[in-house]
């Protein structure tokens, strides 16, 4: 185990990855901002300055894809997305997910992903719609819950971060969404050392938002493989879509948040 702990650790020396100071101080940020605040930071200044613009996804970039394809010999043993914050500004997305991975080896790994507004390109990513090749209702959802997050109203997109505690009655702030069960094991066996591009398209569920003590905000995962992926699997922790015969994009939705719903 020593061995296999000294050689992954060489991981840490890719560019992107985020010191321990830096991710706590991120999340920190997101921890203690106040409520009424969060919709700021998923907005910018458009280029002529004249209105704002909101969020369309977040993605991995080189350097992240490169580091999920590098961990593929160790294995994810805890695969986490954590909300974050990078201070604020009228002309940015402060708004920064952050990848924290543990390895079986126990090594750590966090990096956060990139922002894009919807008019800013992600290079060698296929988009996907309702309509390109018959998609299956895993397409459809993303489709449905993407486009719920376009149309949000401003003033009510701070609701879709917290939960009301069904035994306490206080309100409980997302912290983080973690992938397990039947989706991890996919990813540790078929994705990583296969991945092109990663994404992660912010959604509303909104079934969930009619219900106080749920977390509505559902973040899509998108991952368009090196290499086709011809399988389909669901199960009641995730709902994927892949696509068959030519390469696409794989969506994995039904991440667990939390709080409310937090890993023993």
């Amino acid at each position: 185990m020593e061995n296999v702990l000294t050689q992954s650790k060489e991981i840490l020396e890719y560019e992107g990855i985020l010191s321990k100071e830096f991710f706590e101080s991120y999340i920190n940020n997101w921890a203690t901002e106040e409520v009424l605040l969060l919709a700021r930071h998923f907005h910018k200044l458009n280029d002529t300055k004249t209105q704002f613009e909101r969020v369309d996804r977040f993605t991995a970039g080189p350097s992240g894809v490169d580091i999920l394809n590098a961990v593929k010999p160790y294995g994810i043993e805890i695969f986490r997305i954590y909300m974050s914050l990078d201070g604020e500004s009228k002309d940015d997305f402060t708004f920064i997910p952050i990848i924290y991975l543990k390895l079986k080896d126990g090594l750590e790994i966090t990096f956060p992903l990139i922002p894009k507004g919807r008019d800013e390109l992600v290079p060698g990513t296929t988009e996907q719609t309702v309509n390109s090749g018959g998609q299956r209702v895993p397409g459809i959802f993303k489709e449905m819950i993407t486009q719920n997050w376009d149309v949000f109203d401003v003033n009510l997109i701070d609701d879709l971060f917290v939960a009301v505690d069904s035994d306490t009655r206080g309100r409980l702030r997302v912290d983080f969404y973690e992938i397990n069960g039947d989706l991890l094991t996919f990813i540790n066996d078929r994705m990583l050392g296969n991945i092109e591009n990663f994404t992660l398209y912010p959604g509303v569920d909104m079934n969930k938002f009619q219900n106080k003590n749920l977390i509505s905000f559902t973040p899509t995962i998108g991952i368009v493989p090196k290499e086709t992926v011809i399988t389909e699997i669901m199960s009641r922790h995730s709902v994927m879509e892949f696509p068959k015969g030519e390469r696409g994009e794989i969506f994995m939705e039904y991440l667990t948040p939390c709080p409310p719903t937090c890993p023993k």
